[in-house]
Protein backbone atom coordinates (compact mmCIF):
# COMPACT_ATOMS: atom_id res chain seq x y z
CA UNK A 1 0.00 0.00 0.00
CA UNK A 2 2.81 2.53 0.70
CA UNK A 3 4.50 1.76 -2.53
CA UNK A 4 0.88 2.51 -4.20
CA UNK A 5 0.64 5.97 -2.30
CA UNK A 6 4.58 6.41 -2.80
CA UNK A 7 3.67 5.98 -6.68
CA UNK A 8 0.70 7.99 -7.11
CA UNK A 9 2.59 11.08 -4.76
CA UNK A 10 5.47 10.62 -7.57
CA UNK A 11 3.14 10.73 -10.70
CA UNK A 12 1.10 13.82 -8.91
CA UNK A 13 4.74 15.36 -8.40
CA UNK A 14 6.18 14.81 -11.73
CA UNK A 15 2.71 15.87 -14.12
CA UNK A 16 3.14 19.51 -13.44
CA UNK A 17 7.09 19.25 -14.99
CA UNK A 18 5.20 17.28 -17.79
CA UNK A 19 2.58 19.65 -17.97
CA UNK A 20 5.25 22.80 -18.35
CA UNK A 21 7.26 20.92 -20.67
CA UNK A 22 4.25 20.64 -23.40
CA UNK A 23 3.23 24.13 -23.10
CA UNK A 24 6.65 25.13 -23.59
CA UNK A 25 6.98 22.67 -26.69
CA UNK A 26 3.82 24.44 -27.75
CA UNK A 27 4.76 28.24 -27.66
CA UNK A 28 7.82 26.94 -29.06
CA UNK A 29 6.06 25.46 -31.84
CA UNK A 30 3.69 28.75 -32.27
CA UNK A 31 6.73 30.98 -32.34
CA UNK A 32 8.57 28.91 -35.06
CA UNK A 33 5.12 28.74 -37.43
CA UNK A 34 5.04 32.35 -37.28
CA UNK A 35 1.90 33.11 -34.51
CA UNK A 36 2.31 35.95 -32.54
CA UNK A 37 1.71 36.32 -28.86
CA UNK A 38 -1.08 37.66 -27.40
CA UNK A 39 0.69 40.62 -25.85
CA UNK A 40 1.83 41.26 -29.28
CA UNK A 41 -0.98 41.38 -31.15
CA UNK A 42 -2.31 43.79 -28.26
CA UNK A 43 0.33 46.03 -29.02
CA UNK A 44 -0.26 46.39 -32.78
CA UNK A 45 -4.12 47.08 -32.15
CA UNK A 46 -3.41 49.69 -29.85
CA UNK A 47 -1.16 51.30 -32.09
CA UNK A 48 -3.68 50.91 -35.15
CA UNK A 49 -6.32 52.19 -32.65
CA UNK A 50 -4.39 55.64 -32.03
CA UNK A 51 -3.73 55.78 -35.87
CA UNK A 52 -7.49 55.37 -36.51
CA UNK A 53 -8.28 58.20 -33.48
CA UNK A 54 -5.66 60.69 -35.11
CA UNK A 55 -7.87 59.66 -38.85
CA UNK A 56 -10.86 60.62 -37.12
CA UNK A 57 -9.17 63.98 -35.57
CA UNK A 58 -7.58 65.01 -38.61
CA UNK A 59 -9.85 63.75 -41.01
CA UNK A 60 -7.63 62.03 -42.86
CA UNK A 61 -8.89 60.14 -45.80
CA UNK A 62 -6.03 58.33 -46.97
CA UNK A 63 -5.41 57.23 -43.59
CA UNK A 64 -9.10 55.69 -43.63
CA UNK A 65 -8.33 53.98 -46.93
CA UNK A 66 -5.74 52.22 -45.21
CA UNK A 67 -7.53 51.68 -41.62
CA UNK A 68 -11.10 50.71 -42.95
CA UNK A 69 -11.98 47.36 -44.43
CA UNK A 70 -14.14 47.35 -48.06
CA UNK A 71 -17.42 45.73 -45.59
CA UNK A 72 -16.97 48.04 -42.80
CA UNK A 73 -19.73 49.45 -41.14
CA UNK A 74 -19.61 52.52 -38.80
CA UNK A 75 -22.75 53.67 -36.52
CA UNK A 76 -22.77 57.17 -35.05
CA UNK A 77 -24.16 58.71 -32.25
CA UNK A 78 -27.03 59.21 -34.12
CA UNK A 79 -27.91 55.77 -35.04
CA UNK A 80 -26.27 56.54 -38.74
CA UNK A 81 -24.91 53.96 -40.87
CA UNK A 82 -21.95 54.80 -42.71
CA UNK A 83 -19.86 52.91 -45.33
CA UNK A 84 -16.22 53.48 -46.13
CA UNK A 85 -17.19 55.27 -49.26
CA UNK A 86 -19.12 57.72 -47.01
CA UNK A 87 -16.35 57.87 -44.34
CA UNK A 88 -13.87 58.25 -47.08
CA UNK A 89 -16.28 60.72 -48.86
CA UNK A 90 -16.96 62.68 -45.67
CA UNK A 91 -13.23 63.31 -44.70
CA UNK A 92 -12.69 64.76 -48.09
CA UNK A 93 -15.61 66.71 -47.66
CA UNK A 94 -14.26 68.54 -44.66
CA UNK A 95 -18.17 68.89 -43.35
CA UNK A 96 -16.63 67.39 -40.22
CA UNK A 97 -14.36 69.46 -37.95
CA UNK A 98 -12.84 68.14 -34.78
CA UNK A 99 -11.78 70.82 -32.13
CA UNK A 100 -10.75 68.01 -29.77
CA UNK A 101 -11.10 64.34 -29.36
CA UNK A 102 -9.60 61.71 -27.40
CA UNK A 103 -10.03 57.99 -25.83
CA UNK A 104 -9.88 56.72 -22.92
CA UNK A 105 -10.06 53.48 -20.42
CA UNK A 106 -9.26 51.62 -23.89
CA UNK A 107 -9.25 47.84 -23.31
CA UNK A 108 -7.90 45.33 -26.05
CA UNK A 109 -9.12 41.83 -26.57
CA UNK A 110 -7.77 39.69 -28.88
CA UNK A 111 -9.07 36.57 -30.41
CA UNK A 112 -6.66 35.24 -33.15
CA UNK A 113 -6.95 37.74 -36.16
CA UNK A 114 -9.90 39.56 -34.39
CA UNK A 115 -9.86 42.10 -32.04
CA UNK A 116 -12.50 43.96 -29.64
CA UNK A 117 -11.35 47.43 -28.63
CA UNK A 118 -14.07 49.06 -26.36
CA UNK A 119 -13.25 52.64 -24.42
CA UNK A 120 -14.35 55.94 -24.22
CA UNK A 121 -14.43 58.40 -26.92
CA UNK A 122 -14.98 62.01 -25.75
CA UNK A 123 -15.33 65.25 -28.73
CA UNK A 124 -15.87 68.46 -29.41
CA UNK A 125 -16.53 68.86 -33.20
CA UNK A 126 -18.90 69.91 -36.02
CA UNK A 127 -20.48 67.99 -38.22
CA UNK A 128 -22.00 70.13 -41.55
CA UNK A 129 -21.85 73.14 -39.01
CA UNK A 130 -24.27 71.21 -35.99
CA UNK A 131 -22.24 71.14 -32.79
CA UNK A 132 -21.16 67.12 -31.45
CA UNK A 133 -20.16 67.47 -27.69
CA UNK A 134 -19.83 64.77 -25.56
CA UNK A 135 -18.45 61.45 -24.18
CA UNK A 136 -19.74 57.69 -25.57
CA UNK A 137 -19.02 54.50 -25.41
CA UNK A 138 -17.02 53.17 -28.19
CA UNK A 139 -16.76 49.45 -29.49
CA UNK A 140 -14.49 48.97 -32.60
CA UNK A 141 -13.60 45.36 -34.03
CA UNK A 142 -10.76 45.09 -36.08
CA UNK A 143 -9.54 42.01 -37.85
CA UNK A 144 -6.41 41.05 -39.38
CA UNK A 145 -5.82 41.37 -43.51
CA UNK A 146 -2.92 40.50 -45.32
CA UNK A 147 -0.61 41.61 -42.04
CA UNK A 148 -2.82 44.85 -41.31
CA UNK A 149 -4.73 45.33 -38.60
CA UNK A 150 -8.28 46.60 -40.31
CA UNK A 151 -11.58 48.50 -39.03
CA UNK A 152 -14.37 46.23 -39.67
CA UNK A 153 -17.01 47.49 -37.37
CA UNK A 154 -16.92 50.62 -35.14
CA UNK A 155 -20.23 52.39 -33.55
CA UNK A 156 -19.98 54.69 -30.53
CA UNK A 157 -23.29 54.99 -28.29
CA UNK A 158 -23.50 58.80 -26.28
CA UNK A 159 -23.71 58.26 -22.66
CA UNK A 160 -26.80 59.38 -20.94
CA UNK A 161 -26.91 62.08 -18.12
CA UNK A 162 -26.72 60.02 -14.58
CA UNK A 163 -30.09 60.84 -13.51
CA UNK A 164 -30.85 61.98 -10.00
CA UNK A 165 -32.10 58.98 -7.47
CA UNK A 166 -35.58 59.71 -6.22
Amino acid sequence: MKKILALIALMLAASPLAFGQTTQSQSSQAAASGQQSSSSAEQEVRRAGQEYDRAWLQQDAAAFERLLADDVTQIDHEGKVFSKAEIVANAKSGAVKFETGQSDDVKVRVYGNTAVVTGRWTEKSTNKGKPVDGTMLNTVVFVKKNGNWQVVSDQVTPIAPQQPKP
